[in-house]
């Protein structure tokens, strides 16, 4: 199974279950990726935070998207939380998409309260967490503030607690197997033979 349809699965199983789905993500490109992820689903879909700005800036440059019908598709499949009363209607939903990444503020910090309790529910952080956040907190402990303020006592989260591996970043065997690559090859005898034949 590919990555994508591993994490659709996760997924799809806490929903199965009765539970809700927390997905932190940073509001530039994870939170668009994220919806893309779940298009497919047939399942309810919020998206909270900096990343609903983002998605409305996206919206105004259509030809700046590599692919705006699937975006624009997508995005007729989200529910946007625009007011306390909708975020908590966001809470009783199947999936919610929201900021900040890290856990270190925001309206993840809602959501992680009303799920925390709830072991069928599943928060599946979906970025690279810092050290001395709240994210590396959970992953490591089990254990999250939910609030902001560093002084706020650590609460034990008792849902699913997952890391989804969707680095924007390439990782070793990626860069391996790049630089094994045919076109790459070809680009650095190109390379190669300029810088031979200057002098």
């Amino acid at each position: 199974l590919s990555i994508r349809r591993q994490r659709q699965m996760c997924i799809r199983d806490s929903i199965n279950r009765g539970g809700q789905v927390v997905l932190p993500a940073f509001a530039l490109g994870r939170s668009q990726e994220l919806l893309m992820l779940l298009r497919k689903l047939d399942i309810d879909i919020w998206l909270d935070g900096m990343g609903r700005e983002i998605a409305n800036i996206f919206s105004r440059y259509p030809r700046s998207l590599r692919n705006s019908g699937l975006y624009f598709d997508t995005l007729k499949r989200t529910k946007f939380v625009r007011s306390w009363r909708q975020r908590d209607h966001a809470a009783r939903g199947d999936v919610i998409v929201t900021t900040a990444g890290m856990l270190e503020g925001g309206p993840v910090m809602h959501y992680l309260s009303k799920i925390r309790k709830d072991e069928n529910s599943a928060i599946f952080i979906t970025g690279y967490q810092a050290e001395g956040t709240n994210g590396r907190s959970l992953l490591e402990t089990g254990k999250a503030r939910l609030d902001r303020n560093k002084t706020s006592p650590y609460f034990d989260i008792d849902c699913q607690i997952e890391k989804f591996d969707l680095s924007g970043h390439a990782g070793h065997s990626q860069l391996i197997d790049f630089i094994d690559n045919d076109y790459f090859q070809t680009l650095r005898t190109k390379m190669d033979w300029g810088r031979r034949g200057e002098g």
